[in-house]
């Protein structure tokens, strides 16, 4: 039966517009969710505990419960389009919708020919075989249609959390065709170059001592994808999942659950990732630069939705409160740092910033000839640290950073960039 869930939206602004304003809804859903996946601005699917399926048609301002299968989990939700969706989880289940949720075909398989129970962990559409791919604990692999019988794949035989396909796996002129990534457990890596008809294992244990689990893949560019995962694990590949480049270190050490990209394929790029105790991250480069979001909680969030360059969705858990958390942005596109790895200098370099004088914004140029772990940190005249800017690994290329230094008072300050065996050091003035 179908239950409206209203939600009360309490804005807030920061003061400063270097980063996404998240806003917090009271879902008045009891239970958690763990994954959300929306159409467009204002139409997304939101799943969780009590086997329940959320909808929205108003950018999340009034929430109704499509579905509900008590005792079931749903981990995953796939929307294909406003009518198609479909949702995974525990003890087999599959369902899928083609009316918007009107009426749902179950399509479940219960258990695997081991005598099991079936645990899904993620699910998507492949239009080149015109089935929905399923994945889940223990090598359950399974391509579901709404009407024929299903296919059991026995690829991988170990759990695989997050399957996605390459943004250019349908298009036979594009460098992604046909390729796709699933992130699985222990550092396990797979990429496809057939549209799934074998797949090849990325051995990162191996080549870069990765055994965290892999939670979640996404793709937003031919040949680009990135994925995170436990212990603040993130990694990135520019071609085809041939090889991956760990960009992780000093980021965050909390448990990474979802990552999701805008779906534009074209610059700035724009991804979010989020996870354990509230942590959220964003990029506006493909993942390349990370910044730190501030969620305004310390609930786990286990999903979050792209559907715009500047709009965004995350979800998670019930944690101390009453009801689900839920949190929307639609500033996404604002940024502190940006950079450009196609632009290489020949050397180590560090920008006088510009403006200079300045009130109260600023840019600071820098640029990396190599990838390196890069500290940008500035100081009173007292030498007294008032800001870190940047405090990870950064591939080379060339990084500009917008400073804003609304809540510092008038008077001199030094920036200095360490990166390697690099230091620079130079000074700017604030008046006010």
């Amino acid at each position: 039966m179908k239950k409206n869930l209203l939600l009360f939206i309490v804005m807030f602004i920061m003061a400063s517009a270097s980063y996404a304003q998240w806003t917090h809804f009271n879902t008045y859903f009891p239970w958690s969710l763990f994954a959300v996946d929306f159409v467009d601005d204002q139409l997304g699917y939101a799943v969780g505990e009590q086997g329940s399926v959320l909808k929205t048609t108003d950018g999340a301002i009034s929430w109704e419960v499509v579905k509900s299968v008590p005792g079931v989990w749903f981990t995953s939700v796939y929307a294909y389009n406003s009518n198609i969706v479909a949702a995974v989880g525990s003890y087999g289940s599959i369902y899928i919708t083609l009316d918007g949720g009107a009426t749902w075909l179950d399509r479940s398989i219960p258990f695997a020919p081991s005598g099991y129970y079936n645990h899904f962990r993620d699910v998507t559409y492949d239009p080149y075989i015109d089935r929905y791919i399923v994945i889940g604990y223990a090598g359950a692999y399974y391509e579901v249609h709404t009407t024929l019988p299903y296919t059991m794949r026995t690829d991988i035989p170990w759990t695989m959390h997050s399957i996605a396909l390459d943004y250019g796996y349908n298009d036979p002129l594009s460098a992604g065709y046909g390729k796709a990534y699933i992130a699985a457990t222990d550092g396990r890596l797979y990429r496809t170059t057939n549209h799934g008809t074998s797949w090849l294992f990325v051995n990162i244990q191996m080549s870069m001592g990765i055994y965290d689990y892999l939670n979640s893949v996404v793709s937003f560019r031919e040949n680009r994808a990135v994925i995170v995962g436990n212990n603040g694990r993130i990694i990135r590949t520019k071609n085809g999942g041939l090889s991956w480049t760990d960009i992780s270190h000093g980021i965050t050490s909390q448990h990474l659950r979802a990552v999701d990209a805008a779906p534009s394929g074209a610059p700035p790029y724009t991804l979010v990732a989020v996870g354990d105790n509230g942590v959220m991250l964003k990029s506006l480069n493909g993942g390349v630069v990370w910044s730190n979001e501030t969620s305004g909680t310390t609930n786990h969030l286990y999903g979050v939705s792209l559907p715009t360059t500047d709009y965004g969705y995350a979800i998670g858990e019930v944690g101390n409160g009453t009801y689900a958390t839920s949190l929307f942005t639609d500033n996404l596109s604002a940024t502190s740092i940006s950079g450009n790895s196609e632009i290489v200098p020949d050397a180590f370099k560090l920008s006088q910033n510009y403006p200079n004088p300045f009130n109260p914004v600023t840019k600071i140029n820098f640029g990396l000839p190599s990838s390196e772990f890069v500290k940008l940190t500035v100081f009173d005249i007292t030498g007294r640290v008032v800001d870190v800017l940047v405090n990870q690994s950064l591939d080379a290329g060339s990084y500009e950073f917008t400073f804003d230094a609304t809540n510092l008072t008038s008077g001199m300050y030094f920036y200095r960039l360490d990166a390697g065996a690099f230091s620079e050091t130079k000074k700017m003035m604030l008046i006010k």
